[in-house]
């Protein structure tokens, strides 16, 4: 059975006179009766009630008419969706951050997507670079936001989102608050709060490196891997911590921030993705992240 047999018997249905359904159908009549006999031949049941003056549906006719319609417009329906995939305008995007990639305009990017996209279903991950990287590697992640110095693995392309510089957040009433600007040198001894080397492998082992250039060995007293918890250990005294700019947009009582002097590295934001990543939906949300990314 082929989708033409249901066009055709549900035209002759639909007008009792296969002369009539022939026309419709910009066909002869002689070819649409012997379509319609071989349908009840793979069927087993006779549609119609025949006679010289008249074309009657018979209760399995009728039956198989109802049918008949429901796989026509269910056929039309997945045309049109998988149209919409391939469009972009339909399926699963699955979308990474990094928790304070949300002070930046990326949320904004992901708002006018949904908005420009409603069929499209976002699936949102706060997760650490690293994570983020296994996952798009997995293929369980179809683009993230992660935070790098030195690039991104081979088989993944990137777009620069942010580049800015480090900034250090310092209890309020300590000394190297009363700084415009910390050296990096003025840290010796100074107890750290940083985030885990294993949430951002590349960004921390370029941290620890610029400390060393400077002659410093970097006193890390406490791993945090939540921003806002790193703030609270520092507001309660417990030392100072190191944060990309766009963190201190964020106030917190009990804090305050001052640019670091020397040979830093400036982390990078990127959205990175699978090189061989071909989906029409991806494109569309690099399309929109493009808008809200720094001039770079």
């Amino acid at each position: 059975m082929e989708l033409r047999h249901l066009h055709y018997f549900i035209a002759v249905a639909e007008e009792l006179h296969f002369g009539n359904a022939a026309k419709r159908l910009h066909m002869s009549q002689p070819p649409l009766s012997q379509q319609v006999r071989q349908l009840e031949e793979e069927l087993g049941v006779s549609l119609f009630s025949r006679t010289s003056r008249s074309v009657a549906l018979t209760p399995e006719g009728a039956a198989f008419l109802e049918d008949a319609r429901d796989i026509l417009q269910r056929t039309e329906l997945a045309v049109k969706r998988v149209q919409a995939v391939a469009n972009g305008e339909e399926g699963l995007l699955r979308v990474g951050f990094m928790g304070y990639a949300l002070m930046t305009g990326y949320p904004q990017a992901i708002r006018e997507f949904r908005q420009r996209y409603p069929k499209v279903r976002l699936e949102l991950w706060e997760f650490s670079t690293a994570h983020q990287l296994r996952m798009i590697a997995a293929d369980e992640l179809d683009v993230g936001l992660i935070s790098c110095v030195r690039g991104v693995p081979m088989k993944l392309d990137s777009l620069l989102f942010r580049k800015e510089p480090f900034m250090l957040c310092i209890p309020e009433g300590h000394p190297l608050a009363e700084l415009e600007a910390v050296p990096l040198a003025r840290l010796a001894g100074v107890p750290l709060i940083l985030f885990p080397r294993k949430a951002h492998p590349m960004l921390y082992d370029a941290l620890i490196a610029s400390f060393r250039n400077a002659g410093v060995v970097a006193e890390v007293v406490q791993s945090v891997a939540r921003i806002e918890t790193g703030k609270a250990l520092v507001a309660a005294g417990l030392g100072c911590s190191i944060h990309p700019a766009s963190v201190s947009a964020a106030m917190r009582p009990g804090v305050v921030y001052r640019p670091l002097i020397g040979d830093m590295p400036s982390p990078e934001l990127r959205v990175v993705w699978k090189k061989d990543n071909l989906s029409a939906a991806l494109s569309l949300f690099l399309e929109e992240v493009r808008l809200y990314r720094d001039e770079v």
